[in-house]
């Protein structure tokens, strides 16, 4: 019974993200100014028991990622992220006509999707809603779904964000900058800080 609920959870989930994407693409498909404007996310169902957590439903498309500290100081990730580096991913996006590269003036940094011999407009996620300009060539908005039991965990802190904080900052070393934070409640302190360091990485 168990196992029944969760496919047709996981049935509906993704019923509503197909039919988010024909919603978007009604709308804005036919605007110039929406090319290149697709989006990531990532969305965690949380199950309690006893008051406290005892599994966790990821949902995510693109390369926003989520982790989980628990009370040993251990981290875990919740999710993989959609980019041409994820082979099975790579796999699709080569199959539908696409390649796989940097933008010619870059020498380092990350790969993007591109048609056949134009660098004009690159995406570097294979996954997204929207993103119309590229989608023929396999990019798609159909998410990956994952259960975690997480009984055992004694969960501290979980922690979600888009690719610009974990392009330039480690979960371990996210852990180190928001552990004095937890200990004295504040979210909002821990929230800024680690948003400043990225900021300061990304501009240096």
């Amino acid at each position: 019974l168990r196992y029944l609920i969760i496919k047709l959870n996981a049935k509906k989930i993704l019923e509503i993200f197909r039919l988010i994407d024909e919603k978007i693409h009604e709308k804005y498909s036919s605007n110039n100014f929406c090319f290149q404007c697709g989006v990531t996310l990532n969305i965690l169902l949380l199950f309690s028991l006893n008051n406290s957590i005892n599994k966790i439903i990821s949902i995510n498309l693109g390369n926003t990622k989520s982790i989980l500290i628990n009370d040993n100081n251990q981290t875990k990730q919740l999710n993989i992220c959609h980019i041409p580096t994820i082979e099975e991913e790579r796999a699709r996006i080569e199959k539908n006509g696409g390649e796989i590269g940097r933008a010619e003036w870059l020498k380092e940094g990350p790969l993007n999707i591109w048609n056949k011999g134009k660098r004009d407009s690159g995406l570097s996620i294979t996954r997204s809603l929207g993103d119309f300009e590229i989608e023929n060539l396999g990019v798609n908005s159909i998410p990956d779904i994952k259960e975690y039991d997480v009984a055992k965990e004694k969960i501290k802190i979980i922690i979600l964000a888009t690719e610009g904080l974990w392009t330039f900052l480690k979960k371990e070393k996210i852990m180190d900058v928001v552990l004095p934070y937890y200990k004295n409640n504040d979210i909002k302190g821990a929230t800024k800080k680690i948003t400043e360091i990225a900021k300061n990485l990304w501009e240096s």
